[in-house]
């Protein structure tokens, strides 16, 4: 158990009609834009990448509100599906924050020390080793500054994440303690990020790329040691508001006590958002991946029949075999 690395993932099918009742009598506005309004069927390529690319996984956790995927195996010993309002404090829920959920997810019965944690608009997209995110058996990170406004909601939700590391630790102190971390080669060009923070006292923001991050079980029982009202006010959120902190908190903790190995962001994964403007880089980052994850963030412009078609072509190119998590007679299209 000591050497073992599970995947968390967190997925909710908004497309269901039962779920929708159900978040809309909690108070949600219908109109609210809640992420993808089709299925791009992501889950299911997330699950072959981690088949065929991921051989060092002992157990994924797929975290949901109470529903499966129709094409999931009940009897794979692989994967687990987990009820996230279980994983909330006692008397809470029904939740429909993602925020509340990942803050909890040290709560997953079974939960090996270390683990990955993907959204299930990630994926990966060639051959990883344990190293790839563990290396040394540390949690890969990228200690790379960034100047963060209050110009969005989720700019206010990262800033709160700031705010906890900010009050728990000294920026210079942490920097002078492990240099090497925070100025490591393997940063390239976003090297130049945290020589221009240099004169700040404290720190601004944190590069971010969204994509998968390696985590450890105690870095959540450490954050919520020092953070309590801030953990607890985003668990009791049945859905975001501008005080919740978004799980980023954990990769910055962690870089912040030294507890990391630098790698290179590029070689680790690539953010795109899906957009008709994109096609040309989406199809060329699932044929030809210079990292080991990509994020294919869906936007409201992303109902389109252009993009869906070749899209979701190219994702059936890159991973064209069933899982050992799926069901034998389950097929996409």
């Amino acid at each position: 158990m000591a050497d073992a690395i599970d995947i968390v993932v967190l997925w909710v099918d908004v497309t269901d009609q039962e779920w929708q009742r159900r978040r809309q009598a909690a108070g949600a506005a219908p109109q609210q834009y809640v992420g993808a309004t089709h299925d791009w069927e992501m889950l299911r390529y997330l699950l072959r990448g981690i088949d065929q690319y991921c051989p060092w996984v002992r157990r994924v956790h797929l975290v949901t509100p109470g529903q499966t995927p129709s094409w999931l195996d009940p009897t794979s010993d692989d994967i687990v599906v987990v009820d996230q309002d279980a994983l909330l404090p006692a008397g809470q829920g029904p939740s429909f924050n993602s925020m509340a959920i990942e803050v909890n997810l040290d709560r997953i019965p079974g939960l090996a020390e270390r683990f990955v944690y993907f959204n299930d608009d990630m994926l990966v997209v060639k051959p990883t080793r344990a190293d790839d995110v563990f290396p040394g058996g540390m949690p890969a990170g990228f200690a790379i500054q960034n100047a963060i406004t209050g110009s969005s909601a989720w700019s206010h939700w990262v800033l709160n994440a700031v705010g906890i590391v900010d009050r728990a630790f000294d920026k210079r102190a942490v920097m002078r303690r492990r240099p090497l971390q925070w100025f490591s080669p393997r940063y390239g060009r976003h090297l130049l990020r945290n020589v221009a923070l240099l004169p700040w006292t404290s720190f601004t923001g944190f590069f971010e790329p969204h994509l998968p991050m390696a985590l450890e079980r105690r870095t959540f029982a450490e954050v919520r040691d020092a953070a309590p009202q801030v953990i607890a006010r985003t668990s009791a959120a049945t859905f975001r508001t501008l005080d919740c902190v978004i799980p980023f908190v954990y990769r910055y903790w962690q870089l912040c006590t030294g507890r990391f190995r630098p790698v290179s962001p590029d070689r680790y994964g690539r953010f795109i958002e899906l957009r008709v403007s994109a096609i040309d880089a989406i199809e060329r980052a699932l044929a030809q991946p210079r990292g080991h994850f990509l994020c294919l963030n869906d936007t409201p412009e992303a109902d389109d029949a252009q993009l869906r078609l070749r899209v979701g072509a190219a994702l059936e190119r890159a991973f064209p075999r069933s899982s050992r998590f799926e069901r034998s007679d389950s097929s996409t299209g």
